[in-house]
């Protein structure tokens, strides 16, 4: 090789320097670092300080809305802004009530297997129904309509408005029982 074709080399300093250079980015960057996971570390501590003063304030509030609880039921005389937060707190735990017997009915229901379809005689099969009318399944509370032509719309939810899947029990959006 000639020496035309080689690039020149840096003088030792300039490469020295460049390797500083890099050196002092790195240990910015890892200081940088440091310094971000130290103050979430803090924050995160006292997050779970505040978290659990939270905790104890709501348990002494709980304490306090149940003596006052308590004394309204036995008759005790209160001021009528009170007693208003008292009737709410009474209609909030029947609803919270109804929600959990809600909760429990859900939990309970079991799927039943569908019956197997049997073809129908083609004499009672109705050959066509007018547009918007439909057939009662048997045993649902669904009606089949039968889709009008060069139209494929997807069945409704009556409660959401949700697109069905066909032959849907259930609303894949809302839930609702159909």
């Amino acid at each position: 090789m000639s020496d035309q074709n080689r690039e020149p080399t840096p003088p030792l300093d300039q490469v020295s320097s460049a390797i500083s250079g890099i050196g002092y980015q790195l240990k910015k960057g890892l200081d940088r670092m440091s310094f971000e996971a130290d103050r979430r570390m803090r924050v995160n501590r006292v997050r779970v300080e505040v978290g659990k003063i939270q905790r104890q304030a709501n348990e002494v509030m709980s304490a306090i809305s149940e003596r006052v609880m308590e004394l309204e039921a036995q008759g005790a005389e209160m001021e009528p802004t009170i007693k208003i937060l008292v009737g709410e707190v009474r209609s909030l735990r029947k609803q919270l009530a109804a929600k959990a017997a809600e909760i429990e009915n859900i939990v309970a229901e079991q799927w039943a297997e569908p019956p197997l379809a049997m073809a129908a005689p083609a004499a009672s099969a109705p050959k066509s129904l007018p547009p918007g009318q439909g057939q009662l399944i048997e045993g649902t509370k669904r009606e089949v309509t039968q889709p009008e032509k060069n139209a494929e719309q997807p069945a409704l939810c009556p409660n959401c408005n949700g697109p069905l899947r066909p032959m849907s029990v259930f609303c894949p959006n809302c839930g609702y029982k159909l």
